[in-house]
């Protein structure tokens, strides 16, 4: 159940309406009748013209103003889709929540996934609509909230396992899907990397002890040509090779830092921008203003990125988006798991290239305890 400004609204039921919903479209009265008739006379080839220029909550209710546009709910894939803020608002999980950075708003989802959770549950990862969450240290599952599909990975590899990073190759429901789970060990020096295939009953682990150690942000790796490029505290890249199934660390670019920073103290975020691997870092700290890197291909070195264009980026903790704006207005910004105000009320936190400032400032926002920016995907079957 989607709550949209006190509405409920099932997602799936507005999909396939076949009827007005009064609770949707407002209160009934005497005229209700002959309005239903005149939107009935609009052809649905108008109709379906309106869906890119849309947001997804409102190609949610447009099929259920009248019958005849219910049949125009397939078209619901073509309305706008950008990064939401998904996070679990309590302990209880009885709902996930989100946040719509760019109209201030905030949605409810009622989820049997998370409310039969019994141990503490992680967002991790997401990509097409999908999000990996762990639930303990014992439990891995991917979920579509929007649709409630559900797939449950075999246990994990051994008691209280841990991955410092995750990501997965394609969409979840097709046969060639695989999921990467890596595991860093505190001294640098040991690495594993699990994986796991749609339809096996247990992971496949593989193990190296690299001659150079290695000490991964908390930024989850990125799939970029190939292969799965990992972020290191200092700036450095390592390296998983799927196919030839090695890892290294890579001399080139060189570390940014000399030491390695204090765990916490700053945010690493990496990412793929428009066929170009993008480092991201900052801090808490409102005059340390936020560093863009991007990498150098043909010279192996990070290069400061002054601009992202029409580009907009997305970060927490462990994922990160690009996306092409939908609008000028939300161009050139990072957005960041924060947002400024009251249950009524929210504004979501950014920092804008163009004037090297965090919008609203860093005082009186809050973060939510466990997110992740994700894309809502509503494709069933796919």
């Amino acid at each position: 159940m989607l709550a949209v400004k006190g509405d409920n609204c099932n997602l799936l039921d507005v999909m396939r309406s076949n009827k007005v919903e009064s609770s949707v479209i407002g209160k009934e009265d005497e005229n209700d009748e002959d309005i239903s008739r005149r939107w009935n006379e609009l052809p649905i080839e108008l109709v379906e013209l309106l869906f890119p220029r849309l947001s997804l909550v409102d190609c949610l209710r447009l099929p259920s103003v009248c019958q005849g546009w219910s049949k125009a709910s397939s078209f619901i894939r073509k309305g706008r889709v950008w990064p939401w803020l998904m996070h679990l608002p309590n302990l209880k999980y009885q709902s996930c929540k989100f946040f719509d950075p760019f109209y201030c708003e905030d949605y409810t989802l009622k989820s049997n996934a998370v409310v039969v959770a019994r141990d503490h549950l992680a967002l991790r990862y997401s990509k097409d609509g999908w999000v990996v969450v762990t639930e303990g240290n014992k439990r891995v599952f991917i979920l579509n909230p929007f649709t409630d599909q559900v797939i449950n990975l075999p246990p994990l590899p051994s008691e209280e396992y841990f991955f410092d990073g995750i990501s997965f190759t394609s969409v979840p429901t097709i046969p060639d899907f695989i999921l990467y789970g890596f595991y860093f060990q505190r001294c640098g020096e040991y690495v594993e990397i699990s994986t796991w295939c749609l339809g096996e009953e247990e992971w496949t682990v593989l193990a190296f002890q690299p001659s150079i150690p290695f000490f991964p942000s908390s930024n989850n790796p990125v799939l970029f040509q190939g292969e799965f490029y990992c972020l290191g505290r200092k700036g450095e890249l390592g390296v998983f090779n799927p196919e030839l199934e090695t890892w290294n660390v890579l001399c080139k670019p060189e570390p940014l830092y000399l030491s390695e920073p204090s765990y916490g103290l700053e945010y690493c975020h990496l990412l793929e921008l428009n066929g170009d691997l993008v480092s991201v870092f900052r801090t808490d700290e409102t005059k340390t203003p936020l560093r863009v890197l991007k990498l150098n291909q043909s010279h192996m070195m990070w290069e400061k990125l002054e601009h992202l264009a029409d580009m907009t980026l997305f970060v927490d903790h462990r994922n990160s988006i690009a996306i092409t704006s939908p609008e000028k207005k939300y161009a050139n910004k990072i957005y960041i798991p924060r947002f400024e105000g009251g249950t009524d009320s929210k504004k979501g936190m950014f920092y804008s290239m163009d004037d090297k400032r965090y919008h609203p400032s860093m005082h009186r926002v809050e973060e939510p305890l466990t997110c992740v920016w994700m894309e809502p995907n509503l494709h069933l079957h796919n």
